[in-house]
C-alpha cells in the first residue's frame, strides 16, 4: 500500500512554493487563514495522483504561466506540470529509477489502491475486469456494440423468416409445371345450371311453407274455439268465488293489523341492533388480541435486533440502530453535531475500505481538541495517514500555510 512521503507544489492554485512531509501514520494538520492556500495543498495531492478527473479548471496560480506538483510516494515519484491552455506533462518514476511508459495508467491503478481494496480487481469476474480496463483506458465502444447487437438481432430474425419460408416451399413436394387453360365459357354454363336449380329450389320451398302455414292456421282456429269455451266456464267459477268472499267479514281491520306489524318491526330492529353490537364487541376484542400479539412480536424482534447489534462490532463505537434509523450517541444521526457526524463518517470510511491508506479531511475546523485526539487514535490503530485542513494559525499546530507558502518559525 502506497503512502505519501512528501509533496512539493509550485504555483498551483493559491500556492506559491510549498513542501510538506506528512506524518507516516496519524494526523497531519494543514492550517492557515482563509484564502491562503491550505485547501490547495489537499487539492494538489488529488491532482497529482488522480489526473484530469481530480484537476481543477484553473490549476495555475493567478499571474503565472506554469504550475508544478511533485508527490513522492514510498514506491514512486509523481511529477505533474500545468501550462496555460490546459497543457502540461506527467512523469512517474518508479522506485528503481525507471520512468513509466504510460504514467497515467500507473496512477489510475495507484489511485484505485489509495481509494479502494487493491485486490478488488483480482476478484472481479472476467467481464468486469474487461469493463474496468476499458474504463481506465477511456475506450468507449458502446455505439459500435449497440450497432453490432442490432445487426445480430436483425440477422437472427431474418434467418427465422427464411427458415419458415423454406418449410413452406418444402411442404409442396415435387410439383410439375402446367400451362393454364381458359375456363370462362364452361364456368358460364355451370353458373346458368346452378341459377336454374336455385330458382326451382326456392319455389319448392315457398310452396312447402305456404302449405305448412295453411295447416297451422286451421289448427290455431280450432284451438281458439276450445279456449273460448274454457273462458266461459272459468267466468262462472270466478263469479261464484266472488260472491262467497263478499259474504265473509274480517275479524280485525287493516289499520289495526298494520299498527301491530309496526310495533313488531321495532322490536325486531332492536334485537338486530343488539346482535350487531355483540358482534362488534367480539370483533373489537379479537382485534385487540391481534394488536397485543403484534406488540409482543415487535418487542421480541426489537430484542433480537438489539442482540444481533450487540454481537457485532461496528466501525464506530458509539453508533447503533434505532427503530427509525441510525443512532449516534443515542440520538438520530441527522441530529448529531456536525463534528460528530464527520468523525463517524471518517471511521466508517476506514472500516468499509481497509485498503485505504490516505484520508483527506477538509472540515477539520469542526473538530475540537477531543475529536482531533480521537481522529489521531483512529489513524494510529488503522495505520492510515490523515491530512486535516483547519482554519486559523493559533497554537502553531501542524503545517501552517500563509500566502501560498509554508510559514517558518
Amino acid at each position: 500500500m502506497s503512502k505519501l512521503i512528501s509533496l512539493e507544489a509550485e504555483n498551483f492554485k493559491r500556492l506559491k512554493a510549498v513542501r510538506i512531509e506528512p506524518n507516516e501514520r496519524g494526523v497531519t494538520v494543514i492550517a492557515g487563514n482563509n484564502a491562503n492556500g491550505k485547501s490547495s495543498v489537499l487539492d494538489a495531492i488529488q491532482a497529482a495522483i488522480g489526473g484530469k478527473r481530480a484537476t481543477p479548471d484553473r490549476p495555475i496560480r493567478d499571474g503565472q504561466d506554469k504550475g508544478v506538483i511533485v508527490a513522492e510516494l514510498d514506491d514512486m515519484v509523481v511529477k505533474r506540470t500545468f501550462t496555460q491552455g490546459g497543457g502540461g506533462t506527467l512523469t512517474v518514476t518508479m522506485a528503481d529509477g525507471v520512468k513509466a511508459a504510460t504514467p497515467q495508467k500507473v496512477l489510475d491503478k495507484l489511485f484505485g489502491a489509495l481509494t479502494f481494496d487493491p485486490m478488488a480487481f483480482a476478484r472481479m469476474k472476467a467481464g468486469e475486469q474487461m469493463e474496468e480496463v476499458r474504463r481506465v483506458a477511456g475506450l468507449d465502444l458502446s455505439d459500435l456494440e449497440s450497432k453490432r447487437d442490432a445487426l445480430y438481432d436483425r440477422r437472427r430474425d431474418a434467418k427465422a423468416v427464411l427458415k419458415a419460408k423454406d418449410l413452406r416451399v418444402e411442404s409442396f413436394g415435387k410439383v410439375a409445371k402446367v400451362e393454364p387453360v381458359d375456363t370462362a365459357e364452361i364456368a358460364s354454363k355451370v353458373r346458368a345450371i346452378r341459377d336454374r336449380a336455385d330458382k326451382i329450389e326456392h319455389l319448392e320451398g315457398k310452396k312447402k311453407r305456404m302449405m305448412e302455414e295453411y295447416t297451422s292456421t286451421k289448427e290455431r282456429i280450432a284451438a281458439l274455439e276450445v279456449q273460448l269455451l274454457q273462458i266461459q266456464e272459468s267466468g262462472k267459477e270466478v263469479n261464484k268465488q266472488l260472491s262467497e268472499l263478499k259474504a265473509i267479514e274480517p275479524e280485525e281491520s287493516e289499520s289495526d293489523l298494520t299498527a301491530r306489524l309496526e310495533s313488531m318491526a321495532e322490536i325486531n330492529a332492536a334485537v338486530h341492533r343488539y346482535e350487531e353490537y355483540k358482534a362488534a364487541c367480539q370483533d373489537r376484542d379479537g382485534q385487540t388480541k391481534a394488536v397485543d400479539e403484534l406488540e409482543k412480536a415487535l418487542e421480541a424482534t426489537r430484542l433480537e435486533i438489539a442482540s444481533r447489534i450487540a454481537a457485532v462490532k461496528l466501525p464506530v463505537s458509539d453508533m447503533t440502530f434505532g427503530d427509525e434509523g441510525l443512532l449516534l450517541n443515542g440520538i438520530p444521526f441527522s441530529q448529531a453535531s456536525q463534528s460528530e457526524q464527520i468523525r463517524a463518517s471518517v471511521e466508517m470510511g476506514i472500516g468499509a475500505n481497509p485498503g485505504l491508506r490516505l484520508v483527506l479531511v477538509r472540515d477539520g475546523s469542526l473538530f475540537d481538541a477531543e475529536h482531533l485526539a480521537l481522529l489521531a487514535q483512529i489513524a494510529e490503530e488503522h495505520d492510515v495517514q490523515v491530512l486535516v485542513e483547519r482554519v486559523g494559525t493559533d497554537g502553531g499546530v501542524g503545517i501552517i500555510i500563509e500566502d501560498g507558502e509554508v510559514r517558518n518559525g
